[in-house]
């Protein structure tokens, strides 16, 4: 089974290059917050989000779906390919 890791801590982006071992995987996930909680995706992984109340639950539910989307394309065979780089950033539009 694919062990998981998270930070709190911002990266720079070259810390953000995902890296990957036979059993390991680290996955750039984005946290938003909205008026009803949490949302984190891992946009490198498609369809992979989950959202939660708190910050402590929606990181336990991506942790929960990361672990079953990695452990179906292990299971079929299908490649494992994380973005290497991901950049965000605040834009303030007038409307």
């Amino acid at each position: 089974m694919a062990k998981l890791t998270q930070s709190n801590k911002p990266r720079t982006p070259r810390q953000a290059e995902p890296k990957a071992t036979s059993s390991n995987y680290n996955v750039p996930l984005i946290v938003e917050q909205d008026e009803d909680g949490y949302i984190v995706s891992a946009p490198s992984l498609q369809g992979c989000y989950a959202q939660g109340d708190t910050y402590e639950e929606a990181m336990s539910n991506i942790i929960d779906v990361l672990k079953l989307h990695l452990a179906d394309r292990i299971a079929s065979g299908d490649p494992i390919s994380l973005t290497k780089n991901i950049s965000v950033t605040m834009m303030q539009i007038a409307a």
